[in-house]
């Protein structure tokens, strides 16, 4: 049991011992020490290692897309900027973290841009549906994202893997560990490159990509009482993208080519970028298993560089630099002070740094915040848990934000669980929301931050004799002083403000999972969303753009009985959504709705040795995701592992 415990600081959550059990699955994010995935009020899906296996998709933003209140945006192929949003927020909204550290960027607009992760070496992800402030601060307004990496607590191993496709994809890596749950160290590396597809939807051009990462990951325990963390994960990409064409007569100002005005054009443009995210941890608990301290510092940083072409600039060309670094220093201690409560305090100091060089602009800021935290969790009868957390978070810039959150659990039967869960959250404005980043984006130093209040009620079913569940879930959310562009046709700039009306966002969540046999199982989700806005101006309901009020998804897995071959089958659905087209005027367009079908199979060739092979949007749909950028076809790939 012990073991176990330490095992789970490696993700930076040490479960209370009165609450936990070896044989239940453990959730490192719906509470700050960790639950009972039976005792969450909260909506939560849990992606484990074996379904990341079998999912035929290589960035793990599309698989993400099978969650129940989950939109992707892609700009274009592969490489390109990927937002997820969830129950119809933004994508700023959703926090996330990889092995306990924050990754959102905040040289970024505060997004974590999904493009750079890709499917390998992911042990599990944690989804928590809404606003998550209370335990967490800014940026789980809408929900957060947990993603923890393979450690090397299941002993030497070496494995190494090498694949090819469509456009020229090629890729491979290595990783080697060592240890045990007492005493583990793992690293991995791995090398992406591919010619890409065009952006465009003129030209020929094709778009590349590459990407380099990097992992390290270990832990060791000192005694039963106290153990060590760390880990380091550096990700270095380059991304090929095309220009936005805002060409015009020096004299007229008419467009050049109207046709293509304000929309993707081939150009000889490029994206560099390199993300450092690291950790360093110490845990104690107690011989009685009853009291847990850990002390967590968090680092990283993100650099990002763009040439662009400008018929503005001399050399023909504009050169943006930004760089952000975020520094997070956590205590936190839990205390079980009877059988069935436990209460957890923690207090963190943030600092970030954001630094701009631009044709425009140059500058540098910084804020911090100190954040306190305290939760309270256990069973009010053996099938009733609850969970009741608060937070204030005092920050430099902007207004103080206090958030609550209160989730229940209670066990009706064997075959159904009713939850609920109420909450309020808050999203802190971006750097370049407060200070700009060129003269035709001014910022606005008296934002204030968002704020939200939100509420669900959900019930889970276990059928099929305990070998399948459905959820579902309504849910019910409020934005207030939505940080919004407004555009000054006078002075031909933009800057932010804080929105006077307010944002609903309602909706149902759906999903299904069955085991029907020994080796098929089958499941699917499905979202039903309402986003808008009341306009300022009329008070007429506004769609937000890039919400699909439909989304949808259904898997088919099939695994041999020794394990040595499988098939998996995947279909998402994204409705038909609106958005914005800034041509000569702005004007909303309507994105139609498209189904992407993805397949993996794999044979098992030799017990070190196996094959495999993929295909991505195997219906070639035609589709867009954000107005006027095109997206990959059909393409294929295959591939060999080996593992000793």
């Amino acid at each position: 049991m012990k073991k176990h415990l330490l095992a789970l600081a490696v993700s930076a959550a040490i479960t209370t011992p009165v609450l936990a059990n070896e044989m239940e699955t453990v959730l490192v994010s719906a509470a700050r020490d960790g639950i009972l995935e039976a005792s969450s009020g909260s909506s939560v899906t849990l992606i484990d290692a074996e379904t990341l296996a079998l999912r035929p998709n290589i960035n793990v933003a599309d698989i993400l897309r099978s969650v129940p209140g989950i939109a992707v945006n892609r700009t274009s192929g592969v490489g390109s900027q990927i937002q997820l949003r969830m129950r119809g927020g933004e994508a700023n909204h959703v926090l996330v973290f990889i092995d306990g550290v924050q990754v959102n960027d905040p040289a970024q607009g505060d997004d974590f841009n999904f493009a750079h992760l890709l499917n390998q070496d992911i042990a599990s992800i944690e989804v928590v549906r809404g606003a998550q402030s209370a335990l967490w601060g800014s940026d789980a307004l809408s929900g957060m994202i947990y993603i923890r990496t393979v450690d090397g607590s299941q002993g030497s191993q070496v494995s190494a893997f090498a694949e090819g496709g469509s456009n020229d994809w090629r890729r491979g890596g290595i990783s080697a560990s060592t240890g045990d749950k007492d005493a583990n160290i793992r690293f991995s590396f791995a090398k992406t490159e591919t010619d890409g597809t065009n952006v465009s939807l003129f030209g020929n051009e094709k778009d590349g990509y590459s990407n380099d990462t990097a992992k390290l990951k270990g832990f060791y325990s000192f005694s039963e009482q106290l153990s060590v963390n760390a880990s380091v994960v550096y990700v270095d990409s380059s991304t090929d993208f095309d220009m936005l064409d805002y060409r015009s007569d020096w004299e007229t100002w008419a467009p050049v080519n109207p046709e293509t005005y304000g929309l993707p054009i081939d150009a000889d443009n490029q994206s560099n970028s390199s993300q450092l995210y690291s950790t360093l941890g110490l845990n104690y608990q107690s011989a009685d298993n009853t009291w847990h301290h850990s002390l967590q510092y968090a680092y990283s940083r993100g650099n990002n560089d763009n040439r662009e072409e400008s018929e503005w600039s001399m050399t023909g060309f504009d050169e943006t630099h930004s760089t952000a670094e975020r520094r997070q220093l956590t205590l936190q201690s839990s205390f079980a002070f009877s059988d069935y409560h436990a209460l957890t305090v923690a207090a963190e100091r943030e600092e970030q740094d954001f630094e701009l060089t631009s044709a425009y602009l140059n500058g540098n800021e910084s804020m911090d915040s100190t954040g306190f935290a305290v939760q309270l969790k256990g069973n009010l009868a053996d099938n009733w848990h609850y969970l009741l957390s608060c937070r204030s978070d005092r920050n430099s810039d902007f207004d103080d934000a206090n958030t609550y959150r209160l989730s229940t659990a209670y066990q009706l039967n064997d075959g159904i669980r009713l939850r609920a869960a109420m909450g309020t959250g808050s999203k802190n404005p971006t750097f370049t929301e407060l200070y700009g980043y060129s003269d035709s984006f001014i910022g606005n130093p008296d934002l204030q931050p968002e704020s939200s209040s939100s509420w669900e009620l959900g019930v889970d079913f276990n059928i099929a004799d305990g070998l399948g569940n459905v959820s579902l879930t309504y849910f019910d959310e409020t934005l207030e002083n939505e940080i919004a562009n407004v555009y000054d046709y006078v002075t031909w700039s933009s800057t932010t403000v804080n929105e006077s009306s307010e944002s609903q966002r309602h909706g149902v969540e759906v999903s299904v999972d069955v085991q029907v046999s020994d080796n098929i199982r089958a499941g699917g989700a499905a979202t039903k969303l309402v986003a808008y806005q009341a306009d300022a101006w009329t008070g007429d309901r506004v769609a937000e753009i890039r919400r699909p009020e439909f989304t949808g998804s259904a898997y088919l897995q099939w695994t041999s009985t020794d394990a040595s071959q499988s098939v998996a089958v995947n279909l998402d659905y994204n409705g038909d959504m609106t958005d914005t087209f800034y041509g000569v005027m702005s004007e909303t367009a309507t994105l139609g709705s498209y189904t992407l079908l993805s397949v993996q199979a794999s044979q098992q060739l030799t017990e070190q040795l196996s094959v495999y092979g993929r295909v991505e949007n195997g219906l070639n749909s035609d589709y867009q995701e954000i107005y006027g950028f095109n997206t990959p076809g059909a393409n294929a790939t295959l591939g060999l592992r080996m593992q000793f």
